[in-house]
């Protein structure tokens, strides 16, 4: 391939356009930001955004091109940045005070009836009791909480979520120390969805499997995306962030939809229909459905809705 360094643009070459057949040198493209236009009067191709012209050039050229590819400029003079490699979570196991639900079906009475009913009008079924591996607690620092174990790749337990269900409890979700891993995103699919909560999760993750193929609920915990969690999402070819319908779940999804649009992961978001403070949980399973059906790619576009749909 041929090109031309412009006079005086260190960072702007010429070619000749792939997309015309313009023999002219009349393509210009801006090696820092990644942006292109062609100046042939019969063409005027336009890039939007630096994936997007990767994208094009890679498909004219056959080439190919991967979302998770992250681009990335440096100005030559400066020094290059050397990141410091993100702590490996470590597995810390079943919390001491956990017991999981032996008496699934069975009439007995104390915290653990009490534990099974909560999660029983929650509309958790044994067989998802079962699969999650949810457990409670009647002791310890998790007393009066059903447990929901984050479980690696590996099959191993990396700690617990806990959720009061005495009505009583505060906070409501509790973490034991160290968690940095997504909840259920141990499985292999090409789009997650991601949703603040373990009950969130499990609710969406029964819609997903009547109702798509090849999709799987994770779950956040409510914190700040750590370097583990975006590592765990990188696998995914989409990624859709389904925010809780109040300000704060609004907020939290656009900065968590921000970080992987920026990793190059391609991300939708759903933009809430009302907000009247439902989350995922407390949903119908057709407005979950319709919700995901609508989801919208995360554009400046869509962070100007999102910011509108916050401030309602």
């Amino acid at each position: 391939m041929k090109y031309r360094q412009l006079p005086g643009r260190q960072n702007e070459v010429v070619l000749c356009c792939p997309f015309c057949g313009d023999t002219e040198f009349k393509f210009g493209l801006n090696l820092e930001n990644g942006k292109a236009h062609c100046f042939h009067g019969s063409c005027e191709w336009k890039s939007r955004s630096v994936v997007y012209t990767a994208r094009e050039l890679c498909k004219v050229w056959g080439i190919p091109f991967d979302w998770r590819l992250r681009l990335s400029a440096a100005k030559a003079d400066e020094e290059p940045i050397v990141e410091e490699p993100a702590p490996e979570p470590v597995p810390a196991g079943l919390p001491d005070e956990y017991e999981p639900f032996h008496w699934i079906g069975q009439e007995v009475d104390g915290l653990e009836r009490r534990a099974y009913d909560y999660l029983q009008r929650r509309g958790v079924t044994d067989a998802e009791i079962h699969e999650y591996q949810i457990g409670f607690a009647v002791v310890g620092r998790f007393a009066w909480r059903v447990l929901f174990p984050v479980i690696g790749e590996d099959e191993l337990v990396y700690g617990c979520v806990g959720r009061d269900f005495s009505g009583e409890g505060e906070p409501k979700y509790l973490n034991t120390q160290g968690i940095k891993l997504l909840w259920n995103a141990q499985h292999e699919a090409r789009t997650a969805v991601v949703v603040e909560g373990a009950l969130d999760g499990i609710k969406t993750n029964r819609v997903l499997r009547k109702y798509f193929r090849n999709c799987v609920c994770v779950a956040d915990l409510g914190s700040v995306m750590t370097p583990q969690q975006m590592a765990q999402l990188a696998k995914y070819r989409l990624v859709i962030h389904f925010p809780d319908f109040d300000t704060a779940g609004v907020k939290g999804a656009m900065r968590r939809a921000e970080e992987t649009a920026a990793a190059g992961i391609e991300t939708r978001i759903v933009e809430p229909p009302t907000m009247d403070g439902s989350d995922p949980d407390s949903l119908d399973e057709s407005v979950i459905v319709e919700c995901l059906r609508r989801a919208r790619p995360w554009t400046r576009v869509e962070k100007y809705r999102m910011r509108l749909a916050a401030l309602r």
